[in-house]
């Protein structure tokens, strides 16, 4: 059943993207679907040398996306949206996601200590 799913999700996807007009978002779409399957993930790294534009395209999409949530006025359509989702674009970044987990951290110490006075190589600074 899983597999139908993925199937129809895929054929709707792959009617959706033939429906739009040729362009620079699509073919960087199809830059990104060739980097997924390579590397297994879409978060293409700014900095990407086999494909700088590649890498800041991601980018664009993430802060557009961003807009588009918050009804901004963003250069990304709910159709080039839900192409990226069909195939696992992640939106938020590594980097983003370890941020939130030193947060964690950080509030899990505050939770157990009361405070957010840290040791400095060692020694405990107090107020």
């Amino acid at each position: 059943v899983q597999n139908a799913i993925k199937s129809d999700n895929h054929n709707a996807s792959n009617r959706l993207l033939d429906s739009m007009p040729d362009g620079e978002w699509k073919t960087r779409f199809h830059e990104l679907v060739e980097f997924h399957k390579t590397h297994g993930h879409t978060r293409v790294p700014q900095t990407y040398p086999p494909n700088p534009s590649l890498g800041l395209w991601t980018l664009v999409q993430r802060r557009q996306h961003k807009l588009y949530l918050r009804n901004k006025c963003p250069r990304i359509t709910t159709e080039q949206t839900r192409l990226l989702e069909s195939f696992g674009f992640e939106w938020k970044t590594a980097e983003m996601q370890e941020w939130k987990k030193k947060f964690q951290e950080l509030q899990l110490f505050k939770s157990r200590y009361g405070h957010f006075v840290f040791s400095i190589l060692g020694r405990i600074t107090k107020n």
